[in-house]
């Protein structure tokens, strides 16, 4: 029986490494790691569960060629970055997997900060620049889904020190930068509901009726939505003890950072406007975590 493969660029990372261990678990499809560097320890790493690693680099076109061949599927993204042509390594991949046929693309992006704001926020190229590979993407005439994630969850583990104790008063506090306790924010289980919305969108988009449901269209992917001061009562809930929430005011001196967390303070990017769970990806079958499950699995046990 030929494999039925699957291109997961950004393998290494926090979101292609959830996508390779979700079809590993699922065993439906059999991942193909795309690394810049297949030597690295964390390429090493998947060799060792027996992932096949494959060298691509999303600047370079042939070499995503070579890596995408005899791919039914890819699963891609890419990261703002200095010094990285972020729109030109998304036409890339879209132009490399449409040439050597593959049949679906799933892309993990975000709006356009622009057009949500109506003109206000121009400087968020980390969301504008997304939202243009995937107006490229749709119209390539590839198959393909685009995911909207939210905050990712996942930074609350201990290295992001975002949980921490106070510098002052040594009492625990969820930390974070500019969102006040009453701000909203929309956050995304990463490890969790990005494996699950992929696998049920590549079982599925082989069949025509539920191809039609997804095909060049865009979804949330949140796990849940509440303001920040919330959060912390989440988190202290979860570990047994009071956390109180703390923020930094005023600008970082970064631009596009600055005027990000402006947007998501006046609301937007913070998908305020749709369901937590997408019907369409329920109908999909996909099971979403919830905030409490990731508390209870991936962080109160770092805590106790």
């Amino acid at each position: 029986m030929v494999a039925r493969v699957v291109a997961v660029v950004g393998a290494t990372g926090l979101q292609g490494s959830a996508v390779v261990c979700g079809l590993l678990q699922d065993g439906t499809f059999a991942p193909r790691a795309i690394s810049r560097n297949p030597e690295s320890d964390a390429s090493k790493a998947l060799k060792a569960k027996g992932v096949e690693v494959v060298q691509a680099d999303a600047s370079d076109k042939a070499t995503l060629l070579a890596a995408f061949a005899g791919c039914e599927a890819v699963f891609a993204m890419t990261l703002t970055a200095s010094g990285v042509d972020e729109v030109a390594q998304g036409k890339n991949m879209i132009d490399a997997a449409k040439e050597v046929g593959v049949a679906f693309f799933l892309w993990t992006g975000l709006p356009s900060m622009k057009k949500l704001s109506d003109g206000k926020y121009t400087q968020c190229i980390q969301y504008d620049q997304k939202a243009e590979i995937a107006d490229y993407l749709h119209a390539s005439g590839l198959p393909n889904t685009t995911l909207h994630l939210g905050m990712f969850l996942d930074v609350l583990q201990p290295e992001h020190k975002m949980i921490r104790p106070n510098p002052t008063t040594g009492a625990l506090e969820l930390f974070f930068l500019v969102l006040g306790p009453d701000d909203v924010e929309a956050f995304t289980w990463i490890k969790h509901d990005l494996p699950a919305a992929a696998l049920a969108l590549f079982r599925g988009y082989t069949d025509p009726a539920k191809l039609a449901l997804v095909d060049n269209q865009a979804f949330p992917l949140l796990t849940a939505r509440m303001s920040m001061g919330a959060l912390a009562g989440k988190v202290g809930a979860a570990l047994g003890r009071d956390v109180a929430y703390r923020y930094r005011e005023g600008k970082l001196g970064v631009p596009e950072l600055d005027e990000m967390l402006l947007a998501h303070k006046g609301g937007f990017g913070t998908f305020r406007d749709v369901d937590v769970s997408d019907p369409t990806l329920l109908e999909l079958g996909v099971q979403f975590g919830t905030l409490e499950a990731f508390l209870e699995e991936e962080i109160k046990p770092l805590f106790v």
